[in-house]
């Protein structure tokens, strides 16, 4: 009885070096040239594994799948005679029964393909932002044997580059920044002064022929972040960040389960041009804090948080503060129609620093009637800031 015949062995790729295999996984991008498959990674377990394999498209010799007499010998060490690919693909390629699918022609379409999709797919750069740091100190109320007086804030610029990776990366060593002075008197002078510098500033250092993308970080007072977005507009590439107890924050995926917010449109208040705007967000605005100081006989118009979420650091997720600007606008374009261009909105707000930059940013002056925006100290308002009509 004769012995067994051994089993046909594929020839093995002895005859490449390190280099070329390394050359060979990096064109493929570590995947299958055929069928894309991953090739570093179990499909049942999702361990690492390595189940690429080398694939000679011309035979290492004449008598393989495809050889030619000569040209097997020649090419036999050239990378661009070989593919990377997974042991299936493998198989079929110079299987007896079904490599006539495959000539050589077919297979080298393959490869190019593949190659010249993983070479655009890895030249692609990641988004490349300028980052935009503005402070302003915060007020603080009188009390305790002291007037009303500034305290200074400052962000950190290590922590505003963390909070936009890896989505973005920044493209410059420092970011631009700008900080607002103290001062002791919030007089109508001092408003003026500081939106000055704020749009000098930015018409200097904002170079939109440079910039792609700006990512701003804002803490201070809301009628000088509002301007700021203002100034920033939304006509240009622009992500607003949140800040949190000073500190730059990076933007969780989603917002808590069930988080909506509650808009209370005027009722009654027919011919009137004034309409009082509420932004309840971050806590409750009360009559008492505005009392005698915008009109008696204003509309009034609410947008709210639940009472649940009425806290400082309500803001988490981008999504937030996405549909909060989507619920101002409607809340602007709903005045607009309702008591007419020449109206006067007044903004009042308990609102985190973010929101306060897109009040200024998704305002637009050719369509929204004219906004004051008021300052709130010591739980009262004074007017800080006109957007708009004659002013």
């Amino acid at each position: 009885m004769s012995a067994a015949k051994a089993p046909t062995r594929r020839k093995a790729h002895a005859n490449l070096d390190k280099w070329d295999t390394v050359l060979l996984w990096v064109a493929a991008g570590g995947r299958c040239q055929i069928c894309n498959r991953l090739l570093t990674e179990s499909d049942q377990t999702y361990t690492s594994v390595n189940l690429g394999e080398r694939a000679h498209m011309i035979a290492q010799t004449p008598g393989g799948p495809r050889g030619q007499a000569g040209l097997s010998e020649a090419q036999a060490k050239d990378i661009s005679n070989l593919m990377l690919l997974c042991p299936t693909c493998h198989k079929q390629i110079d299987d007896a029964q079904t490599s006539a699918k495959y000539p050589i022609e077919v297979l080298r379409r393959y490869k190019e393909r593949h190659e010249e999709r993983i070479r655009y797919l890895t030249k692609l750069t990641p988004k490349r932002t300028r980052v935009l740091l503005f402070t302003t100190p915060i007020r603080q109320p009188a009390g305790e044997g002291q007037p009303a007086h500034d305290r200074e804030v400052t962000l950190h610029q290590p922590e505003a580059y963390d909070a936009i990776l890896p989505d973005a990366f920044p493209d410059e060593p420092n970011a631009l920044r700008l900080r607002i002075q103290a001062t002791d008197e919030e007089t109508e002078a001092y408003w003026q002064q500081v939106y000055r510098k704020i749009k000098t500033w930015y018409d200097a250092k904002v170079s939109w022929e440079e910039i792609e993308h700006l990512s701003v970080f804002a803490l201070g007072k809301i009628p000088a972040l509002a301007y700021l977005g203002h100034v920033i507009g939304d006509a240009r590439a622009v992500q607003v960040f949140n800040v949190s107890n000073s500190s730059p924050q990076k933007w969780q995926d989603a917002a808590p389960a069930g988080f909506e917010y509650v808009e209370t449109p005027p009722e009654g208040a027919a011919g009137t041009k004034d309409v009082l705007l509420k932004l309840s967000l971050s806590g409750k605005v009360e009559p008492g804090q505005y009392r005698g100081v915008v009109p008696e006989h204003a509309a009034v118009y609410e947008i709210a948080n639940h009472p649940r979420h009425q806290q400082l650091n309500w803001l988490v997720a981008e999504q937030q503060l996405k549909d909060f600007t989507k619920a101002y606008q409607r809340a602007l374009s709903a005045i607009q129609r309702e008591f007419g261009q020449d109206a006067t909105i007044h903004v009042l707000t308990a609102v985190p620093a973010a929101v306060a930059v897109e009040i200024g940013r998704m305002y637009r002056p050719n369509s929204h009637p004219q906004i004051k925006i008021y300052h709130c100290v010591g739980k009262k308002f004074s007017l800080a800031l006109t957007l708009g009509g004659t002013a």
